[in-house]
């Protein structure tokens, strides 16, 4: 059996000329048809090839094992320099390098736009919802020590504000209450865009509600697509800021009346944009 030694790596590799070796005519001739060997000797030459087959066999199963095991250190070794190659260009990427006021420049810019879309809240889509701590403006705040500080240290990039009230149900209300504080503590005396969206509970009973009134005269952008009769939690509120209004209303069989009502009542008390 004739095997050459790999100088790199030690495999043992059978010759090409083995793997491509023919079986002999005669053993062709008896597969070709149901009779016996002719004799002694050729039963005994058959033995022998049955022999020399199964060393090669135990053979080449060795030298496929030995190659499994140098593929896996292989693979393992150059993963792990794909890691130690990410980890350092990590290290040497020029975000790292910005200074504090180009990012206060570039973090208000990651605020997410309100299209026509999310204004309707039909098609919620959670990475807008500003109570999720993966979503802006937490996650900004999330990353290190020093895009902490920038981001805490911008109060208009926490000053849009998009909440879904139907999809707090997994919430508690003292976790409602302290983020909800956060981001109106944070947003400090910035004007506000406010876009809120509810299921069918609406916002009358809500924890957030006062937070909601208590910086209404902020607000300088309202969206609103709550259910009909929550609208009405609004009457009493005053919007001295206020400069663009959308409502939507969900259903209910004076629809159209709260909607007229609290249009009205809004309406009456902005400046900007007469009964």
């Amino acid at each position: 059996m004739s095997q050459i030694c790999c100088p790199t790596c030690g495999v043992l590799r059978t010759e090409p000329s083995l793997i491509d070796t023919p079986s002999s005519p005669r053993v062709v001739e008896l597969l070709s048809v149901n009779t016996p060997p002719r004799d002694d000797a050729e039963i005994n030459d058959l033995r022998r090839m049955v022999q020399e087959s199964s060393a090669l066999v135990e053979s080449l199963q060795d030298q496929l094992k030995t190659a499994q095991e140098t593929v896996s250190t292989l693979q393992a070794l150059r993963d792990n320099t794909v890691r130690r190659l990410v980890d350092v260009k990590n290290i040497l990427h020029p975000i790292r390098s910005l200074p504090q006021d180009l990012l206060a420049e570039i973090f208000p810019l990651c605020t997410p736009i309100i299209d026509e879309t999310m204004r309707d809240f039909d098609e919620y889509d959670p990475e807008f919802d500003t109570l999720c701590p993966h979503n802006h403006p937490w996650n900004l705040s999330h990353v290190c020590r020093r895009w902490r500080k920038t981001a805490l240290a911008l109060p208009r990039l926490w000053s849009t504000i998009y909440l879904n009230f139907g999809q707090y149900g997994n919430l508690t209300n003292r976790q409602c209450v302290y983020k909800g504080s956060l981001l109106f503590e944070r947003s400090a005396n910035m004007d506000l865009s406010m876009n809120l969206g509810g299921g069918e509970e609406g916002i009358v009973d809500h924890p957030l509600t006062g937070f909601l009134e208590a910086s209404a005269p902020r607000w300088r952008t309202l969206n609103v697509h709550l259910p009909s009769w929550s609208l009405q939690s609004f009457s009493g509120w005053e919007f001295p800021m206020l400069r663009e209004l959308g409502i939507g209303y969900q259903g209910g069989t004076d629809s159209t009346d709260y909607y007229i009502d609290i249009f009205r009542n809004v309406a009456n008390s902005v400046p900007f944009l007469g009964a």
